[in-house]
């Protein structure tokens, strides 16, 4: 056991000087009781100087293993790859990322440090989505909490939507609101959601028709891109090749 400090004159000698001068006496007992303090170090430095230095597990049987599992995890392998004709360029999400950066930097100090307000008539709020834009204090002010259950109902209606459809430009809306004021660093919750956006996003776009507009494809592209770059889930980042 050793310890750092020291005068100047030992510290050029040695990097470490023991704490407690105890050495493994050569008659050690292991399967003695330690009775004193001593005798506890002692037992403590026999059963380092007994580990292995590297353990490596060999030869495991799988197949008992594999019998008593009771449980299994389906793991998510980032997002639905773009089609060819809707893969953004490397540029274009630099591009976005710079955008969304400097609008999170412009909106900062008019968000609430510790916004408290809750949705009102959340079973309305679909409905509220589909027919008006929110504004910019609306979504600023919400909670955290109230952000994500906002964004886990525009995920659920997103589920609903046909091959061939698209988020509308109200849903749009409110997505990038929420993303552009959704505090960091995020919680385990919100950053399960918005990486569920960005896959849900994938895979809406892999649904489209090949000659759709940009205006089409172009913000589910920036969701993702968001998501992926900003919020760092580079793992989802669309990938130009």
């Amino acid at each position: 056991m050793y310890d750092s400090e020291g005068d100047s004159s030992d510290s050029e000698i040695v990097i470490m000087k023991k704490c407690l001068d105890v050495e493994l006496p050569p008659d050690f007992d292991p399967t003695k009781p330690p009775e004193t303090g001593e005798e506890y170090v002692q037992y403590v430095m026999y059963e380092r100087k007994m580990c292995k230095k590297w353990v490596v597990a060999e030869n495991i049987n799988k197949t008992e293993l594999e019998k008593n599992q009771t449980f299994y995890v389906t793991v998510n392998e980032g997002c639905v790859k773009a089609p060819d004709s809707m893969l953004p360029t490397e540029e274009w999400q630099l591009e976005q990322l710079e955008k969304f950066s400097e609008f999170r930097k412009f909106i900062t100090p008019s968000v609430p440090e510790t916004p408290d307000g809750e949705v009102v008539h959340l079973s309305h709020l679909s409905e509220k989505m589909k027919s008006d834009t929110p504004s910019f204090s609306e979504i600023a002010e919400l909670s955290q909490g109230s952000k994500l259950k906002v964004l886990d109902v525009i995920l659920d209606e997103m589920e609903d939507l046909q091959v061939g459809e698209t988020i509308s430009y109200n849903t749009g809306v409110w997505l990038f609101g929420i993303l552009a004021t959704l505090a960091i660093p995020l919680s385990p919750q919100a950053c399960h959601s918005i990486r569920e956006l960005a896959r849900k996003c994938a895979y809406v776009r892999s649904n489209l028709h090949n000659n759709c507009s940009y205006e089409i494809y172009g913000p589910l592209n920036s969701f993702i891109c968001i998501v992926a770059k900003y919020f760092k889930q580079l793992d989802l980042a669309d990938v130009s090749y």
